[in-house]
């Protein structure tokens, strides 16, 4: 058997550099037990850089987008757009499984927003059944009737 480690699934989300040579290990240098930054600086600074543009402060939104932008090596944007906010979260957070979650809550800011990038790949989405996930139906039953199921399952 494995040994346990920080990683839960074998190439799913692990949102930490680990280096082979500078970290200790355990026999294995590609799982390392560790802690994993679920939630980073530039991260933090895209939330911000959002939640100002939201409410109008253009300024605020520029200085905490640019500074993720300076660390990539990009030009500064003076003026940056939701939609620009929104594309430097798509690259800044590439491959950490967060997109869906984004696009989900981008929905309720522009309607219609998600169904044309699901369909691009493929993929459905319905509005008013996934935004939410499925509740187990073992914990519905554990409730005792006090948790029903999520519309559309």
């Amino acid at each position: 058997m494995p040994s346990k480690d920080s990683v839960e699934g074998f190439r799913y989300s692990y949102k930490a550099y680990h280096s082979r040579t500078r970290e200790a290990n355990c026999g294995n240098n590609d799982f390392l037990p560790k802690n994993i930054r679920v939630l980073r600086y530039g991260e933090i600074l895209l939330i911000n850089a959002e939640a100002a543009r939201q409410i109008g402060n253009t300024t605020a939104a520029a200085t905490s987008l640019n500074l993720v932008r300076r660390r990539a090596g990009l030009a500064p944007i003076p003026a940056p757009t939701l939609e620009q906010i929104w594309w430097e979260r798509r690259v800044e957070l590439a491959l950490e499984h967060d997109r869906f979650f984004d696009l989900v809550r981008q929905e309720s800011v522009i309607p219609g927003r998600i169904v044309p990038i699901f369909a691009a790949q493929g993929k459905t989405f319905v509005k008013g059944k996934h935004e939410l996930f499925p509740i187990p139906q073992a914990q519905i039953d554990l409730s005792g009737g006090q948790l029903t199921q999520n519309p559309g399952y």
